[in-house]
């Protein structure tokens, strides 16, 4: 895969509140699609940065994960600063070009602290928004797929709209639909890269 992609290849396991990730079927040192330090993996909503990558099944974050996962599908978003060169710099750009064109077609955009975690965060920054998962608990129960801000003493809910659109912590973008009753993934990184815009 080139740079500036994705990969996905296999499934990863990782604990909440830790920093170690075990990939099955996973070749995270292999050829152009390799990992490295400053790549991002999201995985159950969350997208943290890669610190340091071991072998082809191991690997750490740079942050405690906020979600548990095992034998999760996951995507491994190439996007160090390593790799930048001006071409893939371009390409950013457009991504981002493209989702100010649907802000200025009327397009509600968020951006989110964390994307379908079912968890709420023991600390929330104030006003910070997540998106809530189908599984919430706590504060979060019987919420599904609705928006949360944390307002400093409770949290907010506001149920997303059909075509409104998250940045999931500048990094990719989740798409509501009301029609499928579900968030749509697509990493930031692949939207010029299939020819698409970023709700198409």
């Amino acid at each position: 895969m080139a740079y500036d992609g994705i990969y996905n290849v296999g499934t990863v396991s990782v604990a909440a509140g830790g920093t170690a990730v075990t990939g099955v079927g996973t070749a995270w040192t292999y050829g152009a699609q390799r990992l490295v330090a400053g790549d991002t993996l999201a995985v159950g909503g969350v997208s943290l940065p890669i610190l340091a990558v071991g072998d082809d099944t191991h690997l750490t974050l740079a942050y405690p994960s906020t979600v548990t996962a095992s034998g999760a599908a996951y995507a491994a978003i190439l996007d160090s600063g390593s790799r930048t060169t001006a071409g893939t710099a371009a390409t950013r750009l457009q991504s981002y070009l493209a989702a100010a064109a649907r802000i200025e077609a009327g397009v509600n955009m968020y951006l989110c602290a964390g994307v379908l975690g079912n968890t709420p965060p023991a600390s929330p920054a104030l006003d910070a928004l997540y998106v809530v998962g189908t599984a919430a608990t706590g504060a979060w129960a019987g919420r599904a797929n609705q928006m949360a801000q944390w307002g400093g003493a409770a949290w907010i809910f506001t149920a997303p709209a059909d075509g409104d659109v998250v940045l999931n912590n500048g990094l990719d973008f989740y798409i509501w639909s009301a029609a499928a009753g579900s968030w749509t993934y697509r990493p930031i990184t692949t939207v010029v890269e299939r020819g698409t815009g970023v709700g198409q």
